[in-house]
């Protein structure tokens, strides 16, 4: 049996506990990618679960396969931050123009520094979409394959603040879309930074992960989509 239908016979339909169903599935997937590779790889897990908004019943699950992958752009941010001083990088936003970050500064208010991320709104938010052209994810991609044209669904997703969880050593962040308004499924998903320049506007999207996930959802769910890292 594979993960995505064990995942789909021991958790769709049935009215549980959100939170313990994605650790549950987590740690199948882990289990899963640990079997077939030999070990976990450090990138984000994404999690698809559509619901029912009335009973709260799981009617849909997708989840990211280990081959979905980090693109340059986070491979870029986190040399940065790895770099001893102040770093000045170019990478594209998520309408593939080209932006200078300054990454560590004491005293740049230019872009990307210790003031300017998470402050009047920015952060890190996800997108869903279709992927319904059947595209491959590349470490070069700058948005989604197929974004979806209606609102709500096309829209970024605010998440929750990232937490860390001590015991199992992830980093967990939640994105819920509620009351789609149309029916399709979802085929692809991404996770996004936000940055401002001068502690003003205008902001800049840079897509961070990109992943595939099916998931079928209709109008009037609710569709929550979360990603997990995992440190061990």
């Amino acid at each position: 049996m594979s993960i995505q239908q064990y995942v789909t016979e021991e958790f769709v339909g049935k009215n549980r506990e959100l939170r313990k169903i994605q650790d549950d599935i987590f740690k199948s997937i882990k289990e899963s990618w640990n079997e077939k590779l030999g070990y976990v790889p450090l990138k984000p897990m994404a999690l698809i679960t559509v619901c029912n908004p009335k009973s709260n019943i799981i009617e849909s699950i997708g989840f990211s396969e280990p081959n979905d992958i980090l693109n340059n752009r986070y491979g870029a941010l986190l040399a940065g931050q790895l770099n001893n001083g102040t770093k000045s990088i170019i990478i594209s936003d998520d309408g593939n123009v080209s932006r200078t970050l300054i990454i560590n500064s004491p005293t740049s208010t230019s872009m990307y520094n210790r003031s300017n991320f998470g402050v009047n709104g920015p952060g890190m938010r996800i997108r869903i979409g279709s992927n319904i052209s059947g595209s491959p994810v590349l470490r070069t991609d700058f948005t989604l394959n197929d974004p979806f044209l209606a609102a709500p669904e096309s829209n970024y997703i605010n998440i929750t603040q990232g937490g860390w969880l001590t015991g199992s050593q992830t980093v967990v962040t939640n994105g819920l879309l509620s009351n789609v308004t149309t029916s399709g499924v979802i085929g692809e998903c991404g996770l996004f930074g936000v940055w401002i320049e001068n502690s003003a506007t205008p902001q800049h999207t840079f897509m961070m992960s990109h992943d595939i996930a099916g998931a079928s959802f209709s109008s009037g769910q609710n569709v929550n989509v979360t990603y997990t890292w995992s440190i061990t």
